[in-house]
């Protein structure tokens, strides 16, 4: 007979502090030193994919930005991409430049809010943002002013800093002016040096290297020679290339009991994506102080660790900075009024992928007379959640050999490991399934 394996210490975290949208961590501990670990998605559904189903595109492209206020801009010109490419419509290089720069600020805002309110009050010992800007103001001061250009660079190219209305299929409902792109370049400039903060911070913190394994690591190859978050195929770290037309065959979506967000699967696999996936993979396309800064401290950007995310995004805010900054002012000074592009059909299917800030996002659309008949969303947090879930299990049992049997330290180090991957939970539930 099978002997009984008894559970020694349940480890549970209802609300998990200080990520994007509500789940939480459930632990059991075993008497032979193995845990069951689950991360309990439990935001409420969103059902965007049906919602869409038999509205006409404009109105569905909207609909879809709607899905996430941290990540509206991904959503929606990753939408307004897939729509354009099933109706054959083309865009002009300077609407394609003026994407980019619209979802350029909105990594540039992600990343600053994850790192300075979510990440950086467990480096310096705080419980919250608040304790900690008592003591950092001038951290708290550089966290606002990084934010507040990059919202006013989405207020500004897309109409308003969240679901940007003037991003339409064929491109702009109305044009920036020379004016406000040289305003951007300008305010771009002026806090360069404050995104060399997060990693200065990020410098103090030791990785735990009981984490370090060989990962998978998946991102959207960039379409041009420069590191960027627009392209067309996706890569491996292990030299695999996909077109995202295959991505059914390659990605496996899997209903899990525990979750309203589905687990995905490489070939089989757990895989991470995200920034540190980014700049593993296309390191080499990244130019400028950044770089320089990122190869100095190649240790604190390994693979391996999923706490690198941090590091790998400090990294990026610090590039799409400067990016952000010499597209400003090449548009400035090359703008010119044009009208949206026209369809050149009515029907089409298309598969479009881009680099969301927390990773590969896939959107699938069919139109048939302008209408959306169906559609399909694999977001990132979705696609990295049986990783992170791996992860929480393996840093459980390692704390716990390790003699920690507080479970308020142990919950405490896990919610820190979870924000490294920085989860957006509310992109990931955006279909429900009946629970097995």
């Amino acid at each position: 007979m099978k002997k009984e394996v008894k559970i020694v210490r349940p480890i549970v975290v209802d609300h998990i502090a200080r990520i994007e949208g509500k789940a939480g961590i459930e632990v059991v501990m075993r008497e032979d030193g193995k845990a069951v670990a689950r991360v309990n998605v439990i935001e409420g559904p969103r059902f965007f994919e049906s919602i869409v189903r038999g509205k006409h595109v404009n109105e569905a492209v909207t609909v879809l930005s709607r899905i996430c206020s941290f990540c509206s801009a991904a959503h929606k010109l990753t939408a307004v991409m897939c729509a354009e490419k099933a109706l054959g419509i083309e865009v002009s290089e300077q609407v394609a430049k003026l994407r980019e720069l619209l979802y350029l600020a909105n990594h540039i805002e992600s990343h600053s809010l994850h790192l300075f309110f979510l990440v950086f009050p467990d480096l310096l010992g705080y419980h919250d943002v608040i304790e900690m800007g008592k003591d950092y103001p001038d951290v708290l001061s550089a966290a606002l002013k990084l934010k507040e250009v990059s919202a006013r660079v989405q207020d500004i190219i897309g109409s308003r800093f969240i679901h940007a209305e003037n991003v339409i299929p064929g491109g702009f409902s109305k044009l920036p002016s020379k004016e406000k792109l040289k305003k951007i370049a300008k305010e771009y400039e002026e806090i360069e040096k404050l995104a060399e903060i997060p990693m200065e911070i990020l410098m103090s913190f030791e990785y735990p290297d009981y984490l370090n394994r060989d990962r998978i690591h998946i991102a959207v190859k960039p379409y041009g020679e420069e590191y960027t978050v627009i392209g067309k195929d996706i890569e491996t770290n292990d030299n695999d290339t996909f077109n995202p037309e295959n991505y059914k065959d390659v990605l496996k979506e899997k209903v899990v009991s525990h979750s309203f967000a589905k687990h995905v699967f490489y070939k089989g696999k757990r895989f991470m994506t995200g920034a540190i996936s980014r700049y593993t993979i296309f390191k080499n396309l990244m130019i400028g102080k950044a770089r320089e800064k990122a190869v100095l401290r190649s240790s604190l950007l390994d693979p391996r660790n999923p706490f690198s995310n941090n590091f790998a995004q400090a990294v990026e805010l610090m590039y799409f900075i400067d990016k952000s900054k010499r597209l400003a002012e090449e548009l400035a000074e090359s703008i010119k009024d044009e009208r949206p592009a026209t369809p050149s059909k009515r029907s089409g299917n298309a598969i479009v992928c881009t680099e969301a800030p927390r990773g590969t996002l896939i959107y699938s659309m069919k139109i048939k007379n302008g209408t959306v008949v169906d559609a399909d969303i694999i977001t990132p947090t979705a696609m990295f959640l049986a990783l992170m879930e791996e992860d929480i299990r393996i840093a459980a049992e390692h704390m716990w050999k390790d003699g920690e049997k507080n479970a308020e330290e142990i919950s405490r180090k896990l919610q820190m490991l979870v924000r490294a991957y920085d989860p957006c939970i509310s992109c990931s539930v955006h279909i429900c399934h009946v629970r097995e």
